[in-house]
């Protein structure tokens, strides 16, 4: 079996939809369809049932998603070793909020300042993560991860937080909604309407930070649990009169179909920090490095 199939079949199991996971892969729907059947040939059992309107795991295909996962981490877990002894040691795996543009850019920079200065890094983005952001960076399955964190949350002692920026949350609603209206939002409104709470991938970047602004606030609100598999697909939601919330930086970077009314809020605290994370007690040279450039960065007030 090569690992690189067992990640893609992890991928599909998280999606349940070749075009998805082939999406997020960054590979064709033929080229992931192909590899599953390669790994179901090579193990003589179906994993995915394909007979319904949407597919699903089998019981082989279960119990293979449990031993997967262990065999993913172990081979991550030597590769960490291995770099650690020298083996690509100016590449990077980074994890999280990647698919923001923002983010990508605050990576981008550091690493083209590493460049100017003679010290060259690589970095790999990977999202297919096996487990919790946090856990998953603990572990070694990543080197460090971009996430939303507000002042309430709770951060393991093991890891370190790098802040880059500030980022509001903005509020979406249909067209048509009562607040579609307004030019400005305030936090309080929110306590008059039911808030949609994305689970999937978004769960462990968003949701608890957003819950932990929330509460600093002292904002009670009903929710409605949508399951996606990134805040990206958020157009699949029935918004009804229900409201969004979401980074703005994501909002400005991305166009909204028509029939959706984004607002700001005239609170100033509606607001979290995007920060990288790191363990605390790194020892990779290029991973300290890429920490200490987000960190000049930061310190000195860049703006991207």
């Amino acid at each position: 079996m090569r690992i690189e199939h067992l990640r893609e079949f992890l991928e599909l199991a998280y999606c349940l939809n070749f075009t998805r996971a082939a999406k997020k892969l960054q590979m064709t729907q033929s080229g992931l369809s192909k590899h599953i059947q390669l790994l179901e040939s090579e193990l003589n059992v179906v994993l995915f049932d394909r007979s319904g309107q949407r597919i699903e795991l089998t019981e082989a295909g279960r119990l293979l998603f449990q031993e997967a996962s262990a065999l993913v981490e172990a081979h991550d877990g030597v590769v960490r070793k291995m770099r650690s002894l020298g083996h690509r040691a100016n590449c990077v795996t980074v994890g999280g909020m990647v698919y923001n543009p923002t983010v990508a850019a605050w990576a981008d920079k550091a690493v083209a300042t590493l460049d100017c200065s003679g010290e060259e890094i690589s970095l790999v983005f990977r999202n297919a993560v096996t487990r919790p952001l946090q856990e998953a960076l603990e572990s070694g399955e990543v080197d460090a991860i971009f996430t939303m964190l507000d002042a309430g949350q709770p951060m393991a002692s093991s890891l370190e937080a790098v802040p880059l920026f500030r980022d509001p949350l903005v509020c979406v609603v249909a067209q048509g909604h009562p607040l579609a209206a307004r030019s400005t939002i305030s936090c309080r409104d929110l306590c008059e309407w039911t808030l949609i709470k994305p689970m999937g991938t978004y769960q462990i970047l968003g949701n608890a930070a957003i819950s932990s602004l929330l509460t600093t606030h002292e904002i009670i609100s009903s929710t409605r649990v949508v399951f996606l598999e990134s805040i990206t697909d958020f157009h699949t939601i029935e918004f009804g009169r229900d409201v969004l919330l979401m980074e703005k930086t994501l909002a400005q970077s991305r166009r909204f179909p028509e029939g959706y009314t984004v607002l700001d809020f005239s609170d100033e605290g509606m607001a979290l920090t995007v920060s990288a994370l790191f363990r605390a007690d790194e020892r990779d040279p290029a991973i300290i490095t890429f920490h200490d450039a987000l960190a000049q960065l930061a310190q000195g007030g860049a703006q991207l």
